[in-house]
């Protein structure tokens, strides 16, 4: 059986961040995927949106989304990211990224559900295609 040849590009933006470095430093080995670079022919990239995003970051994250490889799946990995989280009701603050492939809640969500949360996420996105 191929496996799923997946790149993660993570936009760390808050405190999700850490949960998402704290699982960067020990990539957990997933059934049917197989990590590697950006640079490396990817079947699917996943771009992971970590923490609060802010109106004066939301540029820089439209610009990283709209760079990675397609196809790609976007991961909201935490509530700020999915919400707004505690944040929610701040003027700077976006009510989350809505169209993402995959909303992982939690605040924080722990490290241990990364790896598989972006396998997921890049799973859906490789079923819609080949639909």
């Amino acid at each position: 059986m191929a496996h799923l040849r997946v790149a993660v590009e993570p936009l760390l933006l808050a405190c999700c961040a850490v949960e998402v470095a704290t699982a960067w430093q020990d990539p957990v080995a997933v059934n049917g995927v197989r990590w590697v670079a950006a640079d490396d022919q990817p079947d699917v990239t996943v771009v992971v949106i970590a923490g609060t995003i802010t109106r004066a970051s939301l540029p820089r994250i439209e610009q990283a989304i709209r760079a990675a490889a397609q196809p790609r799946a976007v991961l909201a990995f935490g509530v700020c990211a999915s919400s707004g989280g505690p944040y929610w009701d701040s003027e700077a603050v976006v009510q989350g990224w809505t169209t993402a492939d995959l909303l992982v809640p939690g605040c924080p969500p722990p490290p241990s559900v990364f790896w598989s949360s972006v396998a997921q996420a890049a799973q859906q996105v490789m079923a819609r295609a080949a639909s």
